[in-house]
């Protein structure tokens, strides 16, 4: 039977400097490492911000035309700003710009009441 050699047992410092040793080599292929894949988490971190900012601004167009379109049909056609800011949960600069702008694309009329109220006529 073959047996192992036996090594003189490590003090204690020498066994702390070889695990200072291992963790200064573990270091410096974590840093290198690092180095390498830092550029791709960028870019990667980067691209999924983007995608997020587009995806949620997507979501948002979607439901103000849900609203819009809700809207329209309850009251057949006939959409108050304060109706739509209310309802979208918009300020009134933004609703105001958005029914602008689909009252320009449907060719909607205009209605002002007596009060000074303006109303959306989408026929």
């Amino acid at each position: 039977m073959v047996r192992g050699r036996k090594s003189p047992p490590r003090t204690e410092e020498e066994t702390k400097f070889f695990l200072l040793l291992i963790l200064g080599v573990l270091i410096f292929f974590l840093m290198e490492i690092i180095k390498i894949l830092l550029p791709l988490l960028l870019i990667g971190g980067l691209a999924a911000a983007a995608w997020w900012l587009w995806r949620r601004r997507q979501l948002e167009i979607l439901r103000r035309q849900q609203v819009f379109y809700s809207l329209i049909q309850a009251h057949q056609g006939r959409i108050s700003l304060l109706d739509f800011a209310m309802a979208a949960n918009l300020s009134a600069p933004e609703a105001k710009s958005y029914l602008d702008h689909r009252a320009e694309e449907f060719l909607a009329n205009f209605e002002v009441t007596e009060k000074g109220d303006m109303f959306y006529i989408f026929l």
